[in-house]
């Protein structure tokens, strides 16, 4: 009769294979989040019996396991990478990298499983720790080696549980450690339970089962208390009801964009846009929008966009600039809001600036008839907001202008007795207090994922949006042309959502509280729960190598 190890040998390979499967579940367009608590037990378990098989497949496993969700999340990101048609190179140069990619994702998958196995430990403590914190850690490299854009294997999806509120203590990284606790703990339950009706073990399997449900009940119960804990202060904080609406439409090329219209009466210029002009008075007009806007500086109306194709500056600019690149001008724009957004209400819009001869990504705040207040974008990424030094020394130029970063620190505006101030596009991918919009009371994350042709990057986004807002203690209003948008509250649940590439209308009376105080990822949360894994990790690491020698 063939034992249970001789049908493991002959399909070894349907454990990663599982494993990848199951990240894939979790993500777009399945979004089976709950499947993340146990999406990466398989490989552990693999890596565990793999003991009885060759280095090299165990090494192979691994790398199946990451190829085949790499190239998930590739086919998906950076193959559907498109960007203006004058830097084909570029955009060819982005898609050929998914190979490095894919390979590279591969063999830090299988460096990962090889160490597991390596470093394993009779004691189930060690070894669900020392795995946990190189999942963790290796997430981390990846993170800063991809920019900073975070598509966290475990990480995302938990951004629907219990175990996103863990990141108010320690940002996203201790999540992720967390979560790859239960995954790891249910893998070794898995394994030590296998052991010991084969009757192959060390003997101390039913210890270590005990050991692993300990670690799993631990881990859920923290969860559940940071998680009662947010919810708790949030009910019971000071809040001030601001009414928001922020604008889904989905054209990108007819009528995408107003024009400027010379006034040969007035001798003025002004704004024409009839598309943008009917969505903002339906918006207005709504029995919800009426119902809340009776009071003074309540309501906030978002277009995540620029109106315009081009700059805004100012008359001097327009002398300085093609008109190519200048497309409008300030009060221009000022005398069209007070033609068609009502009195008090704030409405955001989202542009390249020209100031003191530089560009700026900037949100722009436009209230009764004038700019009331804007953010500029502080945290630039490369290649698309600006050319590198390097890039335009080969002659490779990705951007017709280059940003500048911003250094204007807000709150930018006050509305009804809150500061309210915005991060643009991918700011949303670091943590707020690295933007300039620390210590607002409501966060604008107004952005758009247009140089992917497939929506994952912005379902992906939403997750983001609701680590920010766990970890900074602040609502969050995601606000994106093509969609997902969402309102997002300080405990991390999304309190309305409008899907991708859908047109329509989000709004919603939310309650916003008074920010008085860091929280504790703020004062270095973050920086301690990331030095504490790689702590674990080096420690634990040693202890076992020293035990490997002295066998």
């Amino acid at each position: 009769m063939p034992s249970k190890t001789s049908l493991f040998d002959r399909f070894w390979y349907l454990l990663p294979i599982s494993s990848a499967l199951l990240v894939i579940a979790t993500l777009p367009p399945l979004k089976l989040w709950w499947l993340s608590f146990i999406s990466i037990a398989p490989i552990y378990f693999f890596a565990r019996i793999s003991v009885t098989f060759s280095w090299k497949k165990t090494a192979f496993g691994g790398f199946l396991f990451g190829v085949i969700f790499t190239a998930f999340i590739l086919s998906l990101t950076v193959l559907q990478f498109h960007w203006i048609k004058e830097v084909y190179l570029f955009t060819f140069f982005v898609r050929a990298s998914s190979i490095v990619i894919l390979f590279c994702f591969g063999i830090f998958a299988s460096i990962q499983i090889l160490a597991s196995r390596l470093i394993r430990s009779d004691n189930a403590l060690v070894h669900i720790f020392f795995a946990s914190s190189f999942w963790t850690c290796s997430e981390w490299i990846i993170h800063h080696a991809m920019l900073g854009i975070e598509y966290s294997v475990i990480g995302y999806p938990a951004h629907n549980s219990i175990f996103v509120s863990l990141a108010r203590y320690g940002g996203p990284f201790l999540t992720i450690f967390v979560v790859a606790l239960v995954n790891i703990s249910i893998g070794s339950i898995i394994y030590y339970v296998y052991q010991h009706k084969k009757g192959t073990g060390t003997g101390t399997e039913i210890r270590n089962i005990k050991l692993s449900v300990l670690v799993l009940c631990v881990c859920t119960v923290v969860a559940y208390i940071a998680s009662v804990a947010i919810k708790r202060s949030y009910t019971n904080s000071d809040k001030i009801p601001l009414h928001i609406a922020t604008i889904q439409y989905q054209e990108k090329h007819n009528g995408a964009f107003g024009q400027e219209k010379y006034d040969s009466v007035t001798k003025e210029r002004n704004f024409i846009f009839p598309e943008l002009e009917r969505i903002v008075l339906d918006a207005q007009n709504t029995a919800e929008y009426n119902t809340y806007s009776s009071a003074a500086s309540s309501t906030i109306l978002i277009y995540p966009f620029s109106p315009w194709n081009g700059a805004i500056g100012t008359t001097s600019d327009r002398n300085a600039y093609d008109k190519k690149v200048l497309a409008l001008e300030y009060d221009t724009f000022s005398r069209w809001t007070e033609n068609y957004i009502k009195k008090d209400t704030l409405f955001v819009t989202w542009n390249t600036a020209i100031r003191d001869s530089s560009f700026f990504n900037e949100i722009h705040y436009w209230k009764n008839g004038f700019l009331n207040g804007y953010n500029q974008k502080k945290i630039l990424f490369p290649f698309l907001d600006y050319t590198p030094a390097i890039s335009k020394r080969i002659g490779l130029f990705t951007t017709p202008i280059d940003v500048t970063q911003g250094t204007k620190y807000t709150p930018a505006v006050t509305v009804n007795q809150r500061t309210v101030s915005a991060i643009v596009c991918s700011e949303l991918t670091h943590s707020i207090y690295k933007s300039n919009s620390k210590g607002s009371d409501l966060i604008l994350a107004i952005g758009s994922e247009a140089v992917f042709t497939s929506g994952i990057a912005n379902e992906f986004n939403i997750g983001n949006a609701v680590y920010r807002s766990v970890e900074s203690g602040v609502p969050i209003v995601r606000s994106n042309r093509f969609g997902p948008s969402a309102f997002i509250l300080p405990d991390g649940s999304v309190s309305k959502f409008l899907d991708y590439k859908k047109d329509g209308i989000l709004s919603e009376n939310v309650e916003v509280p008074q920010k008085k105080a860091e929280t504790p990822f703020e004062k270095g949360g973050g920086t301690i729960s990331i030095l504490s894994i790689w702590g674990i990790l080096i420690v634990l690491g040693y202890h076992q190598i020293k035990n490997l020698q002295s066998r």
